[in-house]
C-alpha cells in the first residue's frame, strides 16, 4: 500500500474503533474487512471493489458513515470529510467543493486550508453519496426546526451528540 492509502485505511479503522469503544456504533465495522499487506511489497494493495462495497454498506446507518463514503467514495482525507459545510456541496450538480480541512487544537475546532493548493478541488460526487447527503441535510433541518440542533459551523459531519 502507498502510504498515504495505508494511514488512511488505519486512520479509518482507529476512527471505527474508537466510536465502538465510545458505544456510537453498535459494532466495528472493520471488523468485517480485511486487507492484504505483502512486507516488502513493491504494488500497492487496496480495497478490492467488493470490500470497498461491504464497508460502505455496512457504514449505511452509523454516525460516522457520511466520512466514511467521503473518504471512499472521493478519496478525501478525514479532516477534509469532516470540514464540508452545506455550501459545500451543490446537490443538483452533484458537485462537492473541498475548500477547507478541520483539526482539533486544545479542544478547539479550527479550520484550516488544505494540505497543499491543489488539494483544494471540485468533485464528481456519485448518486449514493447525493443520496445519503440529501438524508442527512432533510434530517439536519428537521432537527433545526426542531430546535434540537443548533449546527453552528454548517457542518454536514455530525455525531449522535451533534458534534463535529
Amino acid at each position: 500500500m502507498l502510504n498515504s492509502a495505508k494511514n488512511q485505511v488505519g486512520f479509518i479503522k482507529s476512527v471505527l474503533k474508537e466510536s465502538y469503544r465510545l458505544k456510537e456504533i453498535s459494532e466495528n465495522i472493520c471488523d468485517f474487512v480485511t486487507t492484504l499487506i505483502k512486507k516488502n511489497s513493491s504494488t500497492s494493495k487496496f480495497y478490492t471493489k467488493q470490500k470497498a462495497q461491504l464497508l460502505l454498506e455496512k457504514s449505511k446507518n452509523i454516525p460516522i458513515g457520511i466520512p466514511i463514503f467521503l473518504m471512499l467514495t472521493l478519496g478525501l482525507r478525514f479532516g477534509e470529510a469532516v470540514s464540508l459545510i452545506w455550501s459545500d456541496v451543490d446537490l443538483d450538480k452533484k458537485i462537492i467543493h473541498v475548500n477547507q480541512t478541520l483539526v482539533y487544537v486544545d479542544n478547539k475546532i479550527i479550520f484550516k486550508d488544505p494540505k497543499t493548493p491543489k488539494s483544494k478541488r471540485k468533485l464528481f460526487a456519485p448518486d449514493e453519496l447525493i443520496s445519503l447527503l440529501e438524508e442527512e441535510k432533510f434530517k439536519q433541518n428537521k432537527l433545526k426546526l426542531q430546535a434540537i440542533l443548533k449546527n453552528e459551523f454548517d457542518l454536514i459531519c455530525l455525531n449522535k451528540r451533534f458534534n463535529p
